[in-house]
């Protein structure tokens, strides 16, 4: 989000109304990477494809997290 800031200002603007923000990360280091990918496995034999590997790392992380 931060990359997206046109100058030093709005960076330093946007940094600090992000550190304001609870962030969650994933639990379980490589294995969290390997159950986003079986997401992926389970999505496509349901029929789904999955735009992107980030979007299943955000589900990973929302799962991990009981969000």
């Amino acid at each position: 989000m931060l990359q997206g800031a046109g100058t030093i200002k709005e960076f330093n603007r946007l940094k600090i109304y992000f550190s304001t923000f609870l962030f969650y990360h994933l639990k379980h280091g490589r294995e969290s990477y390997e159950r986003a990918a079986r997401l992926n496995q389970r999505c496509r034999h349901a029929g789904v494809t999955v735009r992107g590997t980030m979007d299943l790392l955000i589900v990973e992380t929302a799962i991990e997290n009981d969000l």
